[in-house]
């Protein structure tokens, strides 16, 4: 499904919602999938949950606190109300003077809730549908596009003009029936010279293709790149890129012509969804290895290391941020990255509450 990418989070949108210094925002993740039978209704089960925890929300919230909150949760309920669902998800952000929403193709967990901004259901769709570049290529056409949060957007298309029409057929001396035949394939066997031409085009073709994506995933900053298309196209491009693009490839599968921006996601993304797992795996293996030295584990250490700006890299299994929801702003503040990671990646972790953090090195701490 194209999408405008400008309507879907992005880790900068996060990363300010989580800057702001303020407990007066009204956070809000729904599931709307409109395929659920539930949400086909005249009054959608996302509606109806919404309604009940706006008003146990409310009801908890002591007095002067929930003068704020309730014009936040009237405006946020009107809206999904008259908001016809044509997204899996919906992220709603609203404060006095903020309001911020965002559909994507990605199912959400239900979450409200009051007070400092709460990006958890929207971290938890980025790590289950990270985004990575499509390209789509065969020996006339080429298609780049971004595959993210379920959706895809085309980024660059190219097409190969070789305008054949004026070309003389043949160079030099007429092959003879023999060689025109395949027969006598000894030193005197020649290839078509209208056939090497169109081979070189095309060879130069894909050579420039690789050449533009490797480009366009370094101005664009994605770090995973699925090739797709007829095998001898698919192969050549992938064998063409630059280094630093060959690092980012992470699989190539084989495309029809001509498919669709919807089909060309749903035939890459499992590729770009295990390179994702393989990588979380190897994560938290290093980080168990780097325990007592460079890692500590569990959520008291965890804490203690981001207080004290000694934290490199947080490391959490996704369901762990309901018990620590403060988590990411922390993460942030520290000058630390987060990183989500699979729960089937994250089961060595679970002795120590899913959470593990990376330390930085004694430089970089005294810096």
């Amino acid at each position: 499904m194209a999408a405008d990418m400008s309507l879907l989070p992005r880790a900068e949108d996060l990363d300010d919602l989580l800057e702001r210094d303020r407990d007066d925002v009204l956070s809000v993740a729904l599931a709307t999938d409109p395929t659920t039978p539930e949400n086909q209704a005249v009054r959608p089960a996302y509606l109806i949950w919404l309604e009940n925890a706006l008003r146990d929300l409310l009801r908890d919230l002591p007095s002067p606190r929930r003068r704020v909150a309730r014009p936040l949760a009237q405006r946020v309920t009107a809206y999904v109300r008259t908001w016809k669902p044509a997204a899996r998800g919906l992220a709603l952000f609203a404060a006095p003077d903020l309001w911020r929403v965002y559909p994507v193709q990605v199912p959400l967990s239900n979450r409200v809730r009051f007070g400092l901004p709460d990006v958890t259901a929207l971290l938890e769709a980025l790590d289950a549908c990270p985004p990575y570049a499509i390209l789509a290529v065969d020996t006339r056409h080429a298609r780049l596009a971004v595959g993210y949060l379920g959706n895809a957007s085309l980024l660059a298309e190219e097409t190969l003009d070789l305008h054949t029409e004026h070309w003389r057929q043949t160079a030099g001396r007429r092959p003879t029936a023999a060689r025109r035949m395949g027969e006598g394939a000894g030193r005197g066997t020649q290839r078509d010279p209208f056939e090497a031409r169109r081979r070189a085009h095309v060879q130069a073709f894909w050579e420039h293709v690789a050449a533009e994506t490797a480009r366009l995933l370094a101005e664009r900053g994605l770090g995973a790149l699925v090739v797709g298309g007829p095998e001898e196209a698919a192969a050549a491009v992938a064998r063409a890129l630059p280094p630093q693009a060959r690092r980012a490839l992470v699989g190539t599968v084989p495309l029809p012509r001509y498919e669709g921006l919807a089909e060309l996601l749903q035939r890459t993304v499992q590729a770009a969804v295990e390179a994702e797992r393989r990588r979380d795996r190897e994560l938290v293996a290093g980080v168990l290895e780097a325990q007592g030295t460079r890692a500590v584990l569990g959520w008291p250490a965890v804490d203690e290391a981001l207080r004290q700006r000694q934290a490199h890299l947080v490391v959490v299994e996704p369901s762990r941020l309901a018990h620590h929801p403060e988590l990411p702003r922390l993460v942030r503040r520290a000058g630390a990255r987060l990183e989500l990671v699979h729960p089937d990646a994250a089961a060595p972790l679970a002795a120590c509450g899913g959470i593990a953090a990376v330390l930085k090195s004694p430089s970089t701490s005294a810096g």
